[in-house]
């Protein structure tokens, strides 16, 4: 996302639609939405001799990078 994207935004609504009527709006007071499932990914690399780096695949890099993109 680029930077100043947000600039005059007052406000953000995060919607969720759980069987409704098409136009219909409700709320109530607690919890209405929760993660129903996940995923879980494999990060598969291969390591190398350390004065060889472009030799490997680091998985360890590789998933700290899906871990920061997933913050941003």
């Amino acid at each position: 996302m680029g930077q100043g994207v947000l600039e005059g935004v007052d406000a953000i609504f995060g919607v969720h639609m759980a069987n409704q009527a098409t136009g219909t709006i409700s709320a109530r007071k607690g919890v209405t939405s929760t993660l129903a499932g996940g995923f879980f990914a494999t990060i598969k690399g291969q390591g190398s001799h350390a004065p060889m780096p472009q030799n490997c695949a680091d998985p360890v890099l590789v998933a700290a990078q899906i871990s920061y993109d997933a913050a941003v």
